[in-house]
Formats: C-alpha cells, sequence, structure tokens
C-alpha cells in the first residue's frame, strides 16, 4: 500500500453536521461523478442531491427511520 494511500485511510472522517451554506453546483456534480468509481456493499448506491434544507432534513429522518426499523 502507497503511503498517500495509508495517509488517505488514516485521515477519512464523516461529517454529520453541515454549515448554511450553498454549495457550487459545479462542486456537487465532481463529487457525485467520483461516487461512481467508489467502493460500496454489494454495489448499491443511493445517491441524492438537493439544494433545500427542507427537504434534506426531510429526506435524512426517513432515511433513518427506514434504516433503523427491526
Amino acid at each position: 500500500m502507497s503511503l498517500a494511500v495509508y495517509q488517505a485511510i488514516l485521515q477519512r472522517h464523516s461529517v454529520r453536521a453541515f454549515l448554511d451554506k450553498p454549495v457550487e453546483t459545479r462542486v456537487i456534480h465532481r463529487i457525485l461523478e467520483r461516487t461512481r468509481f467508489a467502493p460500496s456493499g454489494v454495489n448499491t448506491r443511493r445517491l441524492c442531491a438537493n439544494s433545500s434544507a427542507t427537504l434534506t432534513t426531510k429526506f435524512c429522518s426517513a432515511a433513518w427511520r427506514s434504516a433503523t426499523k427491526t
């Protein structure tokens, strides 16, 4: 494993708090484009991008309820 890959793994972290600041459309497109090449469990990808804080909150709440159902 290269040093760059090792450092990337060590520096990886999850972000669960967000700023109330718009993200440029071109940045969103770049991120979504790169997710096509990221590994995923059982080759599944669930992606959603939008520009509405209200919609994001509703979507995250619904996803959490769905993920925690028994």
